[in-house]
């Protein structure tokens, strides 16, 4: 069994009072479906030959898909790497402390055992 399969297969685990982590491969959430209009409205800020002033007003946008998807609790295992791909901007910035809070909270970690 590989690691992927453990997490899509994993029992409900309680992570946060009164949140459940469920892991369910193909279960459809609040995050799933923002996410997936996250990748639609990154894909088309990212268009070749569109002006700075629309990237930026299309950017402005998948920037608030991002917010509203990031203060929500994952439900999946699959949403929380779908919160962390976009917390770290698919590789390219750094997660904040409150994401890694939330880390520390599914770990079962005081999230005072932190470096950050």
């Amino acid at each position: 069994m590989q690691r992927r399969d453990f997490l899509t297969t994993a029992p409900v685990l309680t992570v946060m009072p009164g949140t459940l982590l469920a892991f369910a491969a193909s279960e459809e959430t609040p995050i799933s479906r923002l996410f997936a209009e996250w990748c639609r409205l990154h894909d088309h800020s990212n268009e070749p030959g569109i002006s700075e002033d629309e990237c930026n007003r299309r950017v402005d946008v998948e920037v608030a898909v991002e917010k509203e998807m990031q203060r929500l609790p994952p439900l999946t295992a699959q949403d929380f790497a779908r919160k962390l791909l976009i917390e770290v901007g698919f590789g390219v910035f750094n997660p904040t402390r409150e994401f890694w809070g939330e880390v520390c909270a599914l770990a079962g970690v005081p999230p005072a055992r932190m470096l950050i």
